[in-house]
């Protein structure tokens, strides 16, 4: 037993406790959303795997004694899907079906790890079937990771309106943990590979898994990073609601008229924040204008403004060489699926239902 470390046994230690520090904090948290439980279960499962390997590393023994497993590697794949699923979707819920996901990590993670310490196998036996499942773990975190990205990609082309009504924060936070859980696999493959090359688990005195090991960390305190912020944002905005406003207040009915007059809601990128130096106007103050004195956010108030513009074509039938999706995108919409959800949120019908009641007239 050496109880020295190495740089790279500090760096997972501290990123696992890192980590599991942070993932208690979040269970703490009352009244905790379905988003927030995932989010502590990925990360307290990570954690647990940076921690293990100093462990098993300075106690040469304990993958062969221990008698609890702390590696659940089947369930990153899974909480990753469902966690980029529920802070995508805000009415997501958890289904049966989901729990059947974790299935893999019963059998490998908990169900094999007894098998093999239960049946005194050896130590190299034992290292060639943790090797095999690290192999299929590999595959199955591939498999969510593609999945995950799939849903993201759907979900941007089905938007609603993805410049207007995205909250781009949750964007681009999904998008940096997918880079980072790229990097994470495509380490593992070379753990993998590099292993099977060298038929041993060290290249001189560096493990093979240690840059697997780094990327884990990486996500550790990347997500840790990204709540913490979060956690912030969420103060400032509690905390302004008891302080005075830094920032101009418009005239909401100023705002709108200027909107229709110069009909900037038929460009299907504007954001808040374009719009704001469209109308040489502060951001946070147009926003707290719409807000208040319109009592709607940013994608209603320009997606109501759409309708009325499509609502107003098709009354006047002009633009008859047109389909209807076609209206749609001349009126400001990027899609059909935008189109229609919007057009069914202000008016309770679809585009062609609307149509349909106009054509009776």
């Amino acid at each position: 037993m050496n109880l020295s470390l190495n740089i790279f046994q500090l760096i997972f230690i501290l990123g696992g406790v890192h980590g599991l520090i942070s993932s208690g904090i979040l269970f703490y948290k009352r009244n905790k959303s379905i988003n927030t439980i995932l989010f502590g279960l990925f990360l307290f499962s990570v954690s647990l795997a940076c921690i293990k390997i100093p462990i098993q590393e300075i106690f040469p023994r304990f993958n062969s004694s221990f008698p609890i497993p702390i590696l659940y590697q089947f369930t990153w794949g899974p909480l990753l899907y469902l966690l980029i699923l529920s802070s995508l979707y805000h009415n997501f819920k958890l289904k049966n079906t989901d729990y059947l996901l974790f299935i893999p990590s019963l059998l490998f993670d908990v169900g094999l790890r007894f098998v093999t310490l239960w049946s005194g196998v050896d130590r190299g036996t034992l290292n060639s079937v943790n090797f095999l499942v690290d192999i299929i773990a590999a595959l199955y975190f591939l498999f969510f990771l593609v999945r995950s990205l799939n849903v993201l990609s759907s979900f941007k082309k089905g938007l609603e309106d993805f410049y207007s009504d995205i909250n781009r924060n949750t964007i681009f936070w999904i998008s940096s943990f997918f880079k980072i859980s790229f990097l994470l696999i495509v380490c593992w493959l070379v753990y993998i590979v590099s292993t099977i090359a060298l038929s041993s688990y060290s290249f001189g005195s560096i493990n093979t898994y240690y840059p697997a090991y780094i990327a884990i960390s990486g996500i550790i305190y990347y997500l840790t990073y990204s709540w913490a912020s979060e956690l912030r944002i969420q103060q400032l905005e509690s905390n302004s609601n008891n302080k005075p406003l830094n920032f101009p207040i418009y005239d909401a009915q100023e705002i709108l008229d200027k909107v229709l007059e110069n009909k900037y809601y038929l460009n299907p990128e504007i954001t808040i924040k374009s719009l704001a130096n469209l109308m040489q106007l502060n951001r946070n103050g147009l926003s707290h204008s719409i807000n208040k004195g319109l009592d709607k956010n940013f994608n209603d108030f320009i997606n109501e403004l759409r309708v009325d513009e499509v609502k107003r074509i098709l009354n006047n039938q002009t633009h008859t060489h047109l389909t209807l999706l076609g209206i749609g995108l001349e009126s400001g919409f990027n899609s059909k699926a935008s189109f229609n959800r919007a057009f069914k949120k202000f008016t309770g019908q679809t585009p062609s239902e609307y149509h349909k009641t106009l054509s009776k007239k």
